[in-house]
């Protein structure tokens, strides 16, 4: 059975007029549990507001007395409201009221409290608090996105009174720990998918041997995006780090000691571990020199059914020198560079790709 038109009335909540054209009509107990809605979320803005505003001027309400420290009046009070004893208090009727005189603490140790208003080791909580961002977003799949917005929380709400940055990237410059990425523009035609540099890309606006153009076509961005690119991770800082690591010398160096057996038994017993330069001494023959494996896998990153197929190149480097039983952790395998999809490169564009990295072997 319909209801009666007599029982709607007109909604005049904020959500109802904003989505539909003239107000909705809804029945009236309907009609006041939205405006009951309308009050608390009106109620929950302000209070937002007055926080932001608060911690914009330095008033921590509840946080900070006038001159920066906790409020001792506070402490007391919150001591006493939940029952815990203090020798130093009244003990009898006639001396409530009375002052309480501050008590020395003898084995008071560095300020814990970043609000404590006198330094104590806020700059330690500060890097904890980056640690973890970078943490969240390396480890745990946090997006950039959101770890601006986290970053914007801890600079407007919880220190501000101190100019803090807002990007993952500075935190990860700070940190010590940047990773350094070169960019490639990718020619869009899958036929042809040759790689230069963003710089020569832009001089050049177009493919050399398609013809087809490098960046999207836009009106209102003032940089050029590209429509397909890769980063490339170079190898030296890598292979620097490497041998920064205690023992690392001495694993790419232990091969050297293995007993001697027929056949082919590990990656050393190659011929290209005993092929002789034209010098008549072999590749290996200084301690410092290594052997590295280059590989390309390819993977499909979306595995949910009625989803076309999807391949993306990896490009990895492996040290060959170490033992069998390290070779392969991660600390020693160097992702180069993640080759974009929607098909796996063409020769002309793996050769490309792979220019930056023989580079430097040829130095």
């Amino acid at each position: 059975m319909a209801r009666s038109s007599a029982r709607l009335v007109l909604c005049p909540c904020s959500r109802c007029i904003v989505h539909s054209r003239l107000g909705g009509k809804i029945s009236i107990s309907t009609a006041n549990k939205h405006r009951q809605r309308d009050v608390l979320r009106q109620a929950a803005a302000r209070d937002r507001q007055r926080v932001l505003l608060s911690a914009a001027e330095g008033n921590d309400i509840g946080l900070q007395g006038g001159d920066g420290q906790m409020a001792a009046a506070d402490v007391e009070g919150a001591g006493l409201a939940a029952g815990v004893g203090d020798a130093g208090g009244p003990t009898s009727g006639s001396d409530v009221g009375s002052p309480i005189p501050d008590r020395p603490v003898d084995d008071a140790g560095p300020a814990l409290d970043p609000f404590d208003g006198n330094g104590g080791d806020l700059q330690k909580w500060i890097r904890l608090l980056h640690v973890m961002v970078v943490w969240l977003n390396c480890g745990r799949g946090l997006a950039r996105s959101d770890a601006h917005l986290l970053l914007l929380f801890i600079a407007v709400v919880i220190l501000a009174d101190r100019q803090q940055p807002l990007h993952i990237d500075t935190i990860r410059r700070r940190l010590g720990i940047e990773v350094k990425f070169r960019r490639f523009v990718v020619c869009p035609n899958l036929e042809c998918q040759d790689a230069v540099a963003v710089s020569v890309a832009e001089a050049r606006i177009r493919c050399l041997l398609c013809d087809t153009p490098y960046f999207r076509p836009s009106s209102t961005d003032v940089r050029q995006v590209p429509v397909r690119f890769f980063s490339y991770s170079p190898v030296i800082p890598f292979l620097n780090h490497c041998w920064r690591r205690p023992g690392f010398e001495a694993a790419v160096n232990s091969w050297r000691r293995r007993p001697r057996q027929e056949g082919y038994q590990d990656v050393y017993d190659g011929e290209a571990w005993s092929e002789r330069t034209n010098g008549g001494h072999t590749f290996t023959s200084h301690r410092h020199h290594l052997n590295l494996a280059v590989s390309l896998d390819w993977f499909e990153p979306f595995t949910r059914r009625g989803t076309g197929s999807y391949s993306m190149g990896v490009l990895a480097l492996r040290i060959d020198n170490l033992p069998a039983s390290v070779r392969n952790r991660k600390e020693n395998i160097h992702v180069v560079a993640i080759l974009p999809g929607p098909k796996q490169t063409s020769a002309q564009g793996l050769e490309a790709a792979m220019a930056p990295l023989i580079e430097p072997s040829r130095s």
